[in-house]
């Protein structure tokens, strides 16, 4: 049997290599029910392969796009929003998240097993209009004694990086719109946007994390990947740290599950920031149908000095400047809206 794909040679899918295609295709659209199945798959595929530190680093930021998606149905946001621009948001959260872990998740699948059969079927990704830019570098990859978890952590986020801005953000005047706004500035501003990685210390969970801005700029966002990377694995014993946190804290989506004191599933908890879980904020969604262009032009300079700058920055060290301890205890209003609400709260 064989299977034609865009701007390629017929591939030739073996009954073994079909049976591969198909549990791929299973298991990827099983586990991208939600943000909350798609964050566990990450976890469970770094454990087995500890060796693919992107795989944790997606596990982390997922569960950050989680915090976002429920954030909007908790305790103040709704009063900032429309109806429309809640929905609006959570459309682009959840269309964003699926549409990263439909690509990316296949190619964590395939390394698995070629790396079990000691056979190069990297070619088959293009089934699943993976880039042929990811597709080099997994064969690279395949081919070294050591594999290089620097250099392909810092493929897969240019990859992913580009692959949303040309499939959906290139595409969507009315999510440039959103991004414009000063409502979107205003979440900016209170750090509902920031990415938090909460790590687990003796006593208590300590809180990292980095600002975001420039969401439009792909360049950008591939910057912050690279910084978000360096925080995460920058020692031995960081790592650990991180890992444990997200080991014995199931992610329900709620800013509850790293910050209990401050946060609250359960909205009768007057003391506490309302944070809803996933399950309750949120009903599944259909996934929209991902357009298939490739972003990658192998002749187009830019491109290319996007990704070896990438791979420089790696080895040489990333800028720090925009990292910083517990971007959620900077937030004065935080600490102001707490002590109002506690104020004003019923004996419980």
């Amino acid at each position: 049997m064989s299977v034609k794909t865009n701007g390629s040679s017929p591939i030739i899918l073996f009954p073994e290599t079909r049976e591969l295609v198909k549990n791929i295709q299973k298991k990827t659209e099983t586990n991208n029910r939600n943000n909350v199945t798609r964050t566990a798959a990450y976890l469970s595929f770094f454990h087995a392969n500890p060796e693919v530190h992107w795989a944790f680093l997606a596990h982390m930021v997922s569960r950050n796009g989680g915090y976002q998606m429920t954030d909007l149905k908790g305790d103040i946001l709704p009063s900032v929003l429309s109806s429309k621009e809640i929905d609006l948001t959570f459309s682009l959260l959840e269309t964003a998240n699926a549409w990263i872990f439909k690509d990316a998740y296949p190619q964590l699948l395939m390394w698995e097993f070629c790396k079990k059969k000691k056979e190069d079927l990297f070619p088959l990704l293009s089934l699943f209009s993976v880039s042929k830019f990811m597709i080099e570098k997994w064969q690279q990859a395949f081919q070294q004694e050591i594999f290089p978890s620097m250099f392909m952590t810092c493929s897969l986020i240019i990859n992913e990086q580009k692959m949303l801005q040309t499939r959906l953000l290139d595409q969507s005047s009315s999510y440039v719109d959103l991004f414009h706004s000063l409502k979107y500035r205003f979440q900016e501003k209170m750090g509902w946007t920031d990415i938090v990685f909460p790590k687990k210390t003796f006593w208590k969970n300590s809180l990292y994390g980095i600002s975001i801005d420039s969401f439009l700029d792909d360049r950008s966002r591939i910057q912050t990947g690279f910084s978000l990377y360096k925080l995460l694995f920058q020692s031995n014993d960081k790592v650990a740290s991180y890992l444990s946190f997200a080991t014995n804290q199931p992610h329900t989506a709620s800013r509850q599950d790293y910050w209990p004191f401050h946060f609250s599933s359960n909205r009768q908890k007057n003391n506490r920031i309302f944070s809803p879980s996933l399950k309750h904020a949120w009903e599944d969604r259909s996934i929209r149908p991902m357009p298939t262009q490739d972003w990658y032009i192998p002749k187009e300079e830019l491109l290319i000095k996007d990704f070896y700058e990438a791979y420089t920055i790696s080895k040489n060290g990333f800028n720090r400047s925009r990292m910083h301890k517990s971007a959620w205890k900077k937030k004065d209003w935080l600490t102001s809206y707490l002590q109002y609400k506690r104020k004003n709260a019923p004996n419980e």
